[in-house]
C-alpha cells in the first residue's frame, strides 16, 4: 500500500478506525494465503486399497518415485463411490466422505462437511481414533491443495460400494447418487464441468476374495447388487460416455485368484509385494 494511501485513510476514518481496518486487511491476507497452497501434479482418491498406506512406502510412493511427478495419497479407508444409507450397511464410514461428496467439496471449495464428520464422526459411528486421526489429516491436506494446477485426478473406487451391495444403477435417475453409477456419473459431470482441463483416469476395483481363507470369490459371490466384475464392466461403460480414461486393474494388474496371498495380505489390501505391482502398473499407464 502506498504511502499516501495510507495517509488518505489515517486522515479520512481516523487512526483507531485505520488499525481496526488494517488488522482486517492483515488477517484476510493470512487466511486466503492458508487456502489452496498445496500443489501436487497428481491426486489420487479411493479406497484402503490406497488409502490404507500413508508411509513411504506405499502406491502413491512408488508412483511418485518411477513417475518423478508429486503425488498426493488422498484414498481414504472405507470409502465407497456412492452415498450409502449407513443403518443399513456395515460401515463405520459416514457417506459424506463417498467420492460423489468429495467431488462437490472439490468443485465447492467447500469441506466443512467432511471437516465436521472427522470432529464429530466417533459419535455419528464411533469410528476408532486412529481412523479419525488420518482421516482428519487427509481431509486437510485435500482442502488446500489447488485443483487448479493438479494435472491428474486418479479415481479407485468400487470395492466397498460391491462388498456393501451398493445398487448398480437407478434406471429412472442416471444420477442418483446412492447408486454406483450414478454417483460416477454425478462426480464425473461436476469436475469435468469444474476443471476442464484436468485429465481424469479411472481405475477399476482389483481382484478379491472374503471370507474364511476366501471362501467368497469376488467372481461367484454376490453381496446384493451384482459380482464385481458387474461394477468393473458399469465404471468402463461410464468412462466412455463421458470420455475420460479408464485403468482396469481387475483384469490387467496382475493379481488373480492363483497369487492373491502373494500380492494381498488379507485377500484384500496389498501385501508389500502387491503395493509394488500395483504402484508400477498405475505409474506404467502414464510411462505408455
Amino acid at each position: 500500500m502506498k504511502r499516501e494511501k495510507v495517509q488518505w485513510l489515517k486522515q479520512n476514518i481516523g487512526y483507531g478506525a485505520f488499525g481496526a481496518f488494517f488488522a482486517l486487511l492483515l488477517l484476510g491476507i493470512i487466511v486466503w494465503s492458508g487456502q489452496n497452497t498445496s500443489e501436487y501434479e497428481i491426486v489420487v482418491l479411493g479406497d484402503s486399497v490406497v488409502g490404507n498406506q500413508y508411509s513411504e512406502s506405499s502406491i502413491t510412493d512408488v508412483m511418485q518415485q518411477r513417475l518423478g511427478m508429486t503425488v498426493f495419497n488422498g484414498a481414504l479407508g472405507g470409502t465407497g463411490m456412492a452415498f450409502q444409507n449407513h443403518e443399513l450397511v456395515a460401515s463405520e464410514v459416514p457417506s459424506l466422505w463417498c467420492m460423489a461428496e468429495l467431488a462437490k467439496a472439490i468443485c465447492y471449495d467447500d469441506w466443512g462437511a467432511q471437516k465436521a464428520c472427522v470432529e464429530y464422526g466417533d459419535n455419528y459411528r464411533k469410528i476408532n481414533t486412529q481412523t479419525l486421526k488420518y482421516f482428519k489429516n487427509r481431509i486437510e491436506e485435500l482442502s488446500h491443495i489447488d485443483f487448479d494446477k493438479v494435472k491428474i485426478l486418479i479415481i479407485e473406487h468400487g470395492t466397498n460400494d460391491y462388498n456393501s451391495g451398493c445398487p448398480l444403477d437407478n434406471e429412472s435417475d442416471p444420477y442418483d447418487i446412492t447408486t454406483y453409477g450414478g454417483a460416477l456419473r454425478s462426480s464425473l459431470r461436476l469436475l469435468k464441468e469444474t476443471y476442464p482441463d484436468l485429465r481424469i483416469v479411472l481405475v477399476t476395483p482389483v481382484y478379491c476374495e472374503f471370507g474364511e481363507d476366501g471362501a467368497r470369490k469376488c467372481y461367484n459371490t454376490d453381496f446384493g447388487g451384482g459380482y464385481l466384475d458387474d461394477y468393473v464392466e458399469k465404471e468402463k461403460e461410464i468412462a466412455a460416455d463421458f470420455g475420460v480414461e479408464v485403468i482396469d486393474a481387475y483384469h490387467n494388474s496382475g493379481i488373480h485368484e492363483e497369487n492373491i496371498e502373494e500380492y494381498l495380505l488379507d485377500r484384500l489390501h496389498p501385501t508389500q509385494e502387491g503395493t509394488v505391482l500395483l504402484g508400477e502398473f498405475l505409474a506404467d499407464y502414464f510411462l505408455q
